[in-house]
Order: C-alpha cells, then structure tokens, then sequence
C-alpha cells in the first residue's frame, strides 16, 4: 500500500518543498512531484497539448514529457500512456524512445492498440535499442508503455522522444491529456 505524507493545498500549488510543478485543477494533480513512505517520489507529467509531427521521422523531443533529475543509483518504475492518431492513412505510423542520463538501463514493455480495432502490438524495448515503432491509424488509439528504469552513477532527467516512423506528408499527432509517470522503487 502507498501512503501519502500529509499535504497543504494552497492556491492551487501543494505546499512542500519536494513539490516543484504540482498543480491542481479540478480535483486533478495535472504535474506532481510528492514523497512517498521514506523518501520514495512520484512524478506525473501530464500532455497539457496535443503535439503534431508531418514529415519528419527524426525523433524530437516531447514538448511536455520529461521529468525532473532523477537521484543517481535509484531505480524507478515508468508508464507512459497517451492516444496517436494520424491525418489520412496509416502510412507515417510513429515510433519512440526514451533518453536518459549516461550509464541508466532500462527495460519497456508496450501494448499499444493502434493499427486496428482488434489488433494488440507488443513491443519490447532496452538500453541501447533502435526507437521503437508502432501502428497508427486514423482513429485515436491508444500506447501504454511500462518498466523500468536504473539511473547510474550520473544523475540527470528521463525524457521521451517521438516522430512519425515514416515520414508522410500528414500529420501524425499525440493527443493531449496523455501522462508519464516515474515512481522511485529504491
């Protein structure tokens, strides 16, 4: 079970000083940082906009999906779940990567729904791997990814990078509202 320590709301912001972005907007904590049970964190990074790619498959930062530093030797669990859609046809597909500080491992697994109604894709993915692609169609569907991450000896941020996987000229889009989420495990 994960217990949060006490929290003070003010002005929208939790008041603590390991809470750097957290907001909170309609009963939703839209970014947050917050320990958990002895020194263990939390943070969500949520798509505040939907972000369109057209002819271009060189990966490009995400606008919004990237965390603060991570602690030096910790490990971390990560999910990342968001909805791809394309412009006319299923052409430009996309494909993603995760770019972390040097010497961190890591190890996703994804089910995405996304080339078809009925049709699941399975992609596995390690430190060192090419990006990964996946199917998009022109329906919004959805990628969750999860797994985990060992930060090394050098501290430093986690952040996600996509781009269509061939590039058309159509739009390739990651809706907004999407979110990452990394949870310090040790």
């Amino acid at each position: 079970m994960v217990r949060f320590k006490s929290r003070v709301v003010t002005e929208g912001n939790i008041a603590d000083n390991s809470v750097t972005t957290a907001k909170i907007l309609d009963g939703t904590i839209t970014n947050a940082k917050m320990d958990v049970d002895e020194g263990h964190n939390i943070e969500i990074k949520r798509k505040a906009a939907s972000e369109t790619v057209n002819n271009s498959a060189a990966l490009q930062n995400d606008n919004d999906l990237v965390t603060s530093s991570l602690a030096a030797s910790t490990v971390w669990t990560f999910e990342l779940v968001g909805r791809f859609i394309t412009g006319t046809s299923t052409t430009p597909d996309a494909q993603f990567d995760v770019v972390l500080p040097t010497g961190a491992t890591w190890f996703i697994g994804a089910n995405a729904n996304l080339s078809t109604a009925d049709a699941v894709q399975a992609i596995e993915s390690e430190s060192g791997d090419a990006a990964k692609s996946f199917g998009v169609t022109t329906v919004a569907r959805l990628l969750i990814l999860n797994g985990y991450i060992r930060i090394g000896s050098t501290a430093g941020t986690c952040q996600l990078r996509w781009a269509q996987a061939a590039a058309a000229v159509e739009d390739t889009t990651f809706s907004a509202d999407g979110y990452m989420m990394v949870r310090r495990i040790v």
